[in-house]
């Protein structure tokens, strides 16, 4: 077999095998909070792990112009009027 073929083999299996993993560990903590503290807990730990990441990376793409008119003062890279 190439070992190209086997480089790229071996990293796509090792990427998935991380995911798993990371995906079981993220479980875990998710059971343990529910039978040590109770759905609150639970569904806050699931609820911040997922949302809180999404916000941030959604504020951080988002065009603070859309659907506004443009004011001289802005410093950005926009050149809409």
């Amino acid at each position: 077999m190439n070992p190209v073929v086997r480089a790229v083999y071996f990293m796509g299996n090792s990427f998935l095998i991380i995911v798993a993993l990371l995906s079981a560990v993220w479980w875990v903590i998710v059971t343990h909070l529910y039978v040590a503290y109770g759905l609150p807990a639970a569904l806050a730990f699931a609820m911040g792990s997922t949302i809180l990441p999404a916000a941030a990376i959604g504020m951080k793409h988002h065009d603070h112009h859309d659907g506004y008119d443009h004011h001289e003062g802005c410093n950005s890279r926009c050149d809409r009027r």
